[in-house]
This record gives C-alpha cells, sequence and structure tokens, in this order.
C-alpha cells in the first residue's frame, strides 16, 4: 500500500488520473485487509500474521506510513 500510494501520486502528478485512481483504491483494499487481518484493538499493534502473536516495529511503522495505521494510534505505533 505504501508503495502504490507513492505511485497514485507520480500518475496524479504526471496527469494519469484513471491509474492514480486505481493505485489508491488498491491501496485502499490493502489497508482494510491489514487492519482486518493484523491489528489487534487491545494491544493497538498491527501483529506480523493474522494470528496476532508476533508483533514488531518493523511492522506497525510500515503500517503507519501506508496509512494503514488508525491516525489515532500512530503515535503510540511509532515508540
Amino acid at each position: 500500500a505504501y508503495t502504490l500510494n507513492h505511485a497514485a501520486d507520480i500518475f496524479a502528478f504526471t496527469g494519469d488520473a484513471a491509474e492514480a485512481a486505481r493505485c489508491r483504491a488498491l491501496a485502499l483494499r490493502i489497508n482494510t485487509a491489514a487492519r482486518r487481518l493484523a491489528y489487534d484493538p487491545q494491544r493497538k499493534l498491527f501483529a506480523e500474521n493474522p494470528e496476532r502473536k508476533l508483533f514488531s516495529s518493523v511492522t506497525n511503522i510500515l503500517a503507519v506510513l501506508s496509512g494503514a495505521a488508525p491516525s489515532a494510534d500512530a503515535p503510540g505505533l511509532l515508540r
């Protein structure tokens, strides 16, 4: 999702609005799935897998950068 969001910016800058919209829509689907499958609301962290047994700072940093993380939880995810 992180790369797709940046690709969308590039497509928009070059005037390809349709491709930008396609990239943004796919990034949104990926982020939605990540929240549904990997976000643990009690811990307010993203897990490495759907079983939610392993957590890492890298996963949570990428969740923030990609936009998957709820904005209210972002500061805690970056600690």
